[in-house]
Parts: C-alpha cells; sequence; structure tokens
C-alpha cells in the first residue's frame, strides 16, 4: 500500500437560506493504515465528531 504525504484539507461551507431543521449526528471517522474512512464526510452545525485510531503510533490531527 502507497501512503501518501501530501498535507490534508479542510473546508467548511455556509448554506445559507435554508428553512429546514438541522438534524444533528454522532460521526465516526476511523484511522486505518494511516487513512481517514471515511475520507470525506459532511458534518452539520451541533453535530460531534469522533476519531478512532486502529494504527499503531499516535495521529496528532485531532
Amino acid at each position: 500500500m502507497q501512503i501518501s504525504r501530501k498535507p490534508k484539507r479542510v473546508w467548511l461551507s455556509i448554506l445559507k437560506g435554508i428553512k429546514d431543521p438541522v438534524v444533528t449526528k454522532q460521526i465516526d471517522i476511523d484511522q486505518h493504515h494511516m487513512l481517514f474512512n471515511p475520507g470525506v464526510t459532511a458534518v452539520p452545525v451541533g453535530s460531534t465528531v469522533e476519531f478512532a485510531n486502529q494504527d499503531k503510533i499516535c495521529h496528532i490531527v485531532f
């Protein structure tokens, strides 16, 4: 397996004019083989994100 050493990007998109109530979620992101799974996810405002580390090294991305 080839591991990318490129910096990862995170961005925020603010959507205006949404009339429906926002449904919060518990988002689980797993780190395995130095990759995030899922690689991309939407996190609604007010949601929580939990990172699980399945690797043998300690990551510093929290």
